[in-house]
């Protein structure tokens, strides 16, 4: 994704000015909870534009849908969202059509953006691009997807902004629509399914099926690649008729798709074959396409036609024989990349990596680049900037076309990239110093992981792709993302063979972690029991992994209601970590913080207090006082003057750690369970209001985690507060928020919980959350 345009429109700001609208000279940082944008200094100008790089060889045409679109999709006074939804075959142009209209009518929006919506990790992705680009996101800051997308729609609403958002390939409408603004401004979808273009918000008359490009216009855009780019075709006045009427066969043959013929035109003019000799070429290979090695029956699309295939089928053979013949790598590194997430592949992981087989050192840079050339030639991959991308059904389609052995070099190489450039989690130490690099990578480790499960009967399993996937795992674990981290460590431990302990313990440890912190406790014993067993027997007794595991055990005994045996544990890790040396210090600050929480179970605050002060002391030496970590401590500091009646003191920490978390993390569920716990303090001291804002957010916070014990235990405090409310629809939530009550009590108390008064009751449903979020 580009960078922010540089170019200012001098009437921006006048045109804001004169709607009575707040003009944003200055970064929009949001601050959750409040209806205004907090500003600081920036570089942003208007219009600002983040879309993928242009290629006017890609589009042709289409002035009349063009047309159409502008008439639904223009800024308007209205306050509602303009929707306009595009569906269509894949490769006959929706995305370039989309590109193709924001560009013909920039000059209509102060902000344009490109998300690319296929799958849920490129979707964080472009949001966290977005957010990092608008200044609303440091780069190293390591904001989870779900916090990025928040302040992206925030900013949409209150930045004054004629916007444009696309979202480009919509496969899953939950998915989109859980990330579509509502506010004034305008949205449109590429998809290539129409039940999911007509669920986009958008009433029938604003969605269109794109179709094939009409004969002159497939005409054009073919002529227009190979013009004064072939010996052939110099001039449209000097062409054979031979070559013309075997064009006008081949694009008959191919339907009008604008991808199809991209790719034709371009190994066309690759292969320095005339348009006759390709014909001859093409129709004594047709139909092969329909077979991928092996033999098996393979249509990347039932309504695609197989004239396109055969393309395809012609590059990739064309590829092979190079491979072969030349020594060529384009076959390996476009197989490659066709385990990668499909937009936005780094050239850097290609070309900064040594002792990586095929890419490494200055030698090997000319080694990369001319497969790349290659591959950019005949328009199977495109640049855009310092990023490679490449189609969908391109990556589909050559994954099935590959000889299994290459197929499997192929794989080699993408995990052996990827895991030289991904961060290691050593020792049981955190990654949080590492989660910028982690952010660039980890929505291709997460595309390798889903090729894998694809393609695994054809796969051999390689060590670069259990360690990439174990420590991406973490990452997402750390971030807060438990269900992506299951779903990794799911893929992960399908592939390890039990001759790999070491790497399973590490992934049935990242499992239990996440487990822990979803209140999930017995799935979370099951895999520590599982962790812990293995790394008692293949580990020594002071290995940092080990204690580790040792340490998650503690957590999860203190988080049972068993803060003896929780103590007993953290004593054995706290004894050998004291002993070792600087670099274990931020592991031994949170074996003092657990143990502190379960020193607090047990009534033994000032000894609670000493273990909260040490790690304390370490955390903010490692991150500072604003770092990560720092705003739990505050939160448990909280806790514990709670518990001792100081409720000034608590409601000062719970201020301070909520003041961090908003800086950082606005929306982690720690977030949310600071807003909670400071609108509990404006219960009992009268505030009423400042009750429900506080509340009200901690609620939106867990909806969007996706925290129903949360919510419950929210909902338990704020019906009360907003059912005499005169907005009716507080007054309705309030009714929805008093019957979910009721579910819940009645569940705890079927479970056999004490809900005999107000502090039992209070106990029983802080106790379905996790520990650390109590």
């Amino acid at each position: 994704m580009e960078d922010a345009a540089n170019t200012t429109e001098p009437c921006y700001p006048s045109r804001l000015a004169g709607r009575g609208q707040p003009v944003l000279s200055t970064n929009a940082i949001y601050t959750p909870g409040t209806s205004s944008i907090a500003t600081e200094p920036s570089n942003i100008t208007y219009p600002h534009r983040q879309l993928p790089q242009d290629n006017v060889e890609k589009f042709i045409g289409r002035t009349d849908v063009l047309e159409q679109m502008h008439i639904y999709l223009k800024p308007s006074n209205t306050q509602e969202t303009q929707h306009y939804s595009i569906w269509g075959l894949g490769g006959v142009g929706k995305s370039q059509c989309a590109l193709a209209y924001a560009n013909l009518y920039q000059d209509d929006y102060d902000a344009t953006f490109w998300v690319r919506a296929e799958s849920e990790p490129s979707l964080n992705q472009s949001f966290i691009s977005i957010a990092t680009n608008l200044g609303l996101v440091s780069p190293s800051t390591g904001s989870s997807p779900s916090e990025a997308r928040d302040m992206v729609l925030v900013w949409l609403r209150n930045s004054g902004c004629r916007w444009l958002m696309i979202f480009d390939n919509v496969e899953t409408i939950d998915l989109a629509l859980e990330s579509m603004p509502t506010s004034p401004g305008s949205v449109l979808v590429t998809t290539r399914y129409p039940n999911v273009a007509g669920s986009a918000r958008t009433p029938p008359q604003r969605v269109i099926q794109l179709k094939a490009l009409e004969e002159e216009e497939a005409w054009s855009m073919f002529s227009n690649m190979l013009l004064g780019q072939h010996d052939l075709w110099k001039s449209e006045s000097s062409l054979l008729d031979t070559e013309v009427t075997s064009a006008r066969r081949l694009l008959e043959k191919l339907g009008g798709l604008p991808l199809g013929i991209r790719q034709m035109a371009a190994l066309i003019r690759q292969k320095k074959k005339s348009v006759e000799d390709f014909l001859n070429w093409y129709q004594r290979e047709a139909g092969n396409s329909k077979k991928i090695k092996g033999g098996k029956d393979f249509r990347v699309d039932p309504d695609y036609p197989y004239a396109v295939e055969t393309v395809w089928a012609l590059s990739f053979d064309a590829l092979e024989k190079s491979q072969l013949e030349e020594s060529s790598e384009a076959y390996i590194l476009l197989a490659a990349l066709s385990f990668l997430s499909p937009d936005s592949i780094p050239v850097q992981l290609f070309t900064q990596q040594c002792n990586v087989v095929g890419f490494c050192g200055d030698e090997d840079l000319i080694t990369f680049e001319e497969p790349k050339e290659e591959l950019v030639d005949l328009a199977l991959i495109d640049m855009e900037g310092d990023n490679l991308s490449i189609h969908r059904l391109v990556q589909t389609t050559c994954l099935h076309h590959i000889h299994t052995e290459m197929l499997q070099k192929a794989f080699g190489l993408a995990c052996s990239l990827l895991n030289a450039v991904f961060p290691k989690q050593l020792f049981g130490r955190p990654l949080v110093p590492e989660w910028p690099s982690c952010l660039l990578y980890a929505t291709h480790v997460q595309n390798i992981a889903t090729r894998f499960e694809e393609l695994q009967s054809r796969l051999i399993i390689t060590d670069e792709f259990l360690e990439v996937l174990s420590n991406c795992a973490w990452y997402l674990h750390e971030i807060g993302d438990w269900y992506d981290s299951g779903e990794m460590v799911r893929v992960a431990k399908l592939a390890c063979p039990k001759e790999k302990p070491r790497v399973l313990s590490h992934l049935e440890n990242t499992l239990g972690a996440s487990l822990f912190e979803s209140n999930k406790l017995e799935k979370c014993r099951e895999s520590l029991d599982s962790a812990l067993s293995i790394r008692r027997t293949i580990m020594e007794e002071g290995d940092e992994d080990l204690l580790c595991t040792i340490n998650n055990y503690a957590n999860l005994e203190s988080g049972s209601g068993h803060p003896e045996k929780a103590l007993q544990l953290y004593d054995e890790v706290q004894s050998i970590r004291e002993r070792m040396g600087t670099e274990t210090q931020v592991s031994l600050a949170l074996t003092y913080g657990g143990k502190g929480q379960a020193l607090v179970q047990l009534g033994r605050y000032v000894e609670a207090e000493e273990f909260y002060n040490k790690a304390y002391a370490i955390i903010v030496n490692e991150y500072g006082p604003e770092g990560h970590y720092v705003g739990h401590l505050h939160y448990v500091y909280g806790n514990l003057k709670l518990a001792k009646s100081d409720i000034g003191a608590a409601l000062e920490d719970y201020r301070r750690g909520l003041e961090i978390y908003r800086a950082s993390q606005p929306n982690h569920i720690l977030t949310a369970c600071l807003l909670f716990k400071i609108g509990c303090i404006d219960i009992k001291q009268g505030r009423v209001d400042d009750a429900r804002r506080h509340l009200q957010e901690a609620k939106s916070i867990s909806q969007l985690k996706r925290s129903e014990e949360n919510v419950a235990r929210i909902a338990r405090k704020l019906w009360p507060l907003i059912k005499d409310d005169s907005d009716d629809t507080l007054a309705k939530e309030s009714e929805n928020l008093q019957v979910m009550t009721e579910i819940w009590e009645r569940k705890l108390l079927a479970s056999g919980s004490d809900m005999s008064n107000e502090a039992s009751a209070d106990k029983a449903f802080n106790e379905e959350l996790c520990l650390f979020f109590r």
